[in-house]
């Protein structure tokens, strides 16, 4: 059986939730969500940096990217991915909301083309390991899930208690209810590590 090795890194005070997955056989890395290059986040990758392989996102919102381009610069192997229809959060800084909510980039880089853009069921393989992803939107267009055996990393979609709000550009409340039908029908017991707050157990 393939091993992971998860770290939860949570930055700012919005509490966002980094991770970083390690196949403990290759010892190849991603990182999920790099929300804010904070020195948490820089401490962290700086002994590991040769051998991340993807930086990987869950939707296009700042609060779970802003941290990609320092992350990207430390991390020269790195390959960017996010859902086709969330990409232009990262090639539009008013896209991640950043400039609506007032968030001060930082990094001087705000802009970067994906190096992959992800669909739903596309496997991602970190040595042994497998991520899946599993478009989930409702949160935003383009917001997924990975899912690695009986790990779910969530993003903004579901939370302990709760669900992503749906009222942010291109959020749907229809797409959200399909969406959680969709995470009701997968079949087993999984431990989903969320993009804010606590990682909870779900079991269909």
């Amino acid at each position: 059986d393939a091993l992971m090795k998860i770290e939860t890194i949570c930055l700012n005070d919005i509490a966002c939730n980094t991770y970083i997955v390690t196949d403990e056989k290759s010892g190849d890395v991603a990182i999920i969500d790099p929300a804010f290059f904070l020195d948490e986040l820089k401490n962290a990758v700086e002994p590991i940096k040769d051998r991340v392989k993807y930086i990987l996102l869950t939707h296009r919102h700042f609060d779970h990217l802003l941290g990609v381009f320092g992350v990207k610069e430390m991390c020269k192997n790195a390959k960017v991915a996010i859902h086709t229809l969330d990409a232009d959060g990262l090639r539009f800084k008013e896209k991640s909301l950043s400039t609506s909510f007032g968030v001060q980039l930082p990094h001087e880089q705000t802009e970067l083309e994906p190096d992959i853009l992800l669909s739903d069921g596309d496997e991602i393989a970190l040595g042994e390991l497998s991520l899946r992803v599993m478009h989930t939107p409702g949160h935003s267009a383009g917001s997924i899930m990975y899912v690695v055996d009986d790990v779910i990393f969530s993003g903004d979609t579901i939370f302990d208690g709760s669900i992503g709000r749906c009222d942010l550009e291109t959020g749907s409340m229809h797409d959200m209810r399909m969406s959680l039908r969709k995470i009701r029908d997968m079949k087993g017991e999984f431990t989903v590590y969320t993009g804010h707050g606590n990682s909870m157990k779900i079991k269909n």
